[in-house]
């Protein structure tokens, strides 16, 4: 409860969670340099983890109606976390409500021993030759060069920070209790941070004068997160939330740096989804050989790519793995580039792309004994909308010239495939 003042009113109750940082984390300013932590940076985290925690909830409050639901969550989430200032006209009573203005807390951030690493020392200290990492890293983080593929942006490689919630009601004390220590074990901040960059482990939680215990090891880990996760969400989400078919594994701890974990977990999807190049011994990745027969849809995955290059093949087709996100490039062995993307219309009917992120989210977790352990999170939802299309590019010189434009239909078979192969992980 919120402690009361000298002059008889509430003080807002103060949450504190502090956490470190387990893997290179690409945040960037105005300039893409990794200068800090910011309070926005942190507050946008939190709102996206608070969506898709509360997507369950708002639906059961709004009848399974889904429409009714989207516009539930908008305007709880505008008191919480304030928003532009705006009228809103309750369905049930009739009456005016004001939404948006100040939250119903204030958020301040306070960095410790962050270390950074230019562009050009991360290479010294972050190697990328033949590294499992760069898979994950991609571009915009990473330049792919024949010699030595290097950074492109600096990194905050380590560290830690607190963020103090200053709540006004100490009604909403719980709900974002809750949502730290959700964040502490399944997110992170900055660029790629859905591939297991910039993850962060929560290391300490206090809401008040109180210390709240934290899970130590990977039984308590997936304790906490069945109790604070709500999946009592029918259908497809139209966001990242979760729901009924959202699948989160849990690897067992080892002994070993974060970077080697992030190592491990790139290596096992990149082996799974890649087909690799024929260097004169069979096809391979990163020196070791590949498996053509990884998912039932590889080959035909393959298959499919390869006709791109083929215009005696006037029917285009779409390999079953662009649901581990868009946009996706190709580089065939007869030198052949090709790039699916994201066709959408726009207001006024003009084409325009846009990119669909992957609904798999990698998380490296740290332990105080400083073993790591891994979390994959799946939260399968609405990838394309209804009118939007998979565009098929080809790169011709400079420039990217439009093959064709195709209308998919999302199947998650390729992905869950994948989740089938961690079988001696523990689920939540």
């Amino acid at each position: 409860m919120a402690a009361l003042g000298t002059s008889g009113e509430f003080m807002p109750e103060k949450i504190t969670a502090s956490y470190r940082i387990v893997t290179p984390m690409f945040i960037g300013d105005a300039e893409q340099k990794a200068s800090g932590i910011s309070p926005a940076s942190v507050k946008g985290a939190l709102r996206f983890w608070w969506r898709a925690l509360n997507w369950g909830r708002v639906l059961k409050e709004a009848g399974d109606n889904e429409v009714a639901a989207l516009k539930l969550l908008h305007a709880q989430e505008a008191v919480l976390f304030g928003g532009l200032a705006e009228t809103d006209e309750d369905e049930k009573t009739g009456k005016k409500q004001q939404l948006g203005g100040q939250g119903a807390f204030l958020l301040r951030v306070e960095s410790k021993n962050l270390k950074k690493y230019s562009a050009g020392t991360m290479d010294e200290h972050y190697n990328l030759k033949d590294s499992w990492q760069s898979y994950l890293l991609g571009l915009g983080l990473m330049k792919y060069d024949k010699k030595k593929n290097y950074y492109q942006r600096s990194a905050l490689i380590s560290g830690s920070f607190s963020v103090q919630l200053f709540c006004k009601n100490s009604a909403y004390s719980q709900e974002l209790e809750n949502l730290l220590l959700l964040w502490g074990l399944l997110g992170g901040l900055g660029s790629r941070q859905r591939k297991g960059l910039g993850s962060i482990s929560i290391t300490a939680l206090k809401v008040g004068d109180e210390i709240r215990e934290l899970p130590q090891n990977q039984p308590a880990v997936l304790e906490v997160l069945k109790n604070l996760i709500d999946k009592s969400a029918t259908g497809e989400p139209p966001y990242t939330a979760f729901s009924q078919s959202s699948q989160i594994l849990c690897s067992p701890a080892k002994a070993q740096t974060s970077w080697q974990t992030l190592a491990e977990i790139a290596e096992k999807m990149q082996m799974f989804r890649g087909w690799g190049f024929d260097a004169g011994a069979g096809h391979q990745i990163n020196h070791k050989p590949a498996n053509h027969a990884a998912h039932t849809k590889k080959r035909t995955d393959h298959n499919i790519v390869d006709d791109y290059a083929k215009p005696a093949v006037p029917t285009k087709q779409l390999p079953k793995s662009i649901t581990f996100g868009l946009p996706r490039s190709y580089k065939l062995s007869n030198g052949c580039e090709f790039k699916l993307d994201v066709h959408a219309p726009s207001k006024n009917n003009e084409a325009k792309r846009s990119r669909r992120a992957s609904p798999m989210f990698i998380h490296i977790q740290q332990f105080p004994n400083d073993e790591t352990m891994i979390i994959q999170s799946f939260l399968p939802a609405t990838f394309l909308a209804a009118n939007d299309q998979v565009q098929i590019q080809q790169k011709i010189g400079n420039h990217w010239g439009v093959v064709d434009n195709i209308t998919p239909a999302t199947n998650w078979q390729v992905i869950r495939e994948y989740l089938k192969t961690f079988s001696t992980w523990l689920a939540v």
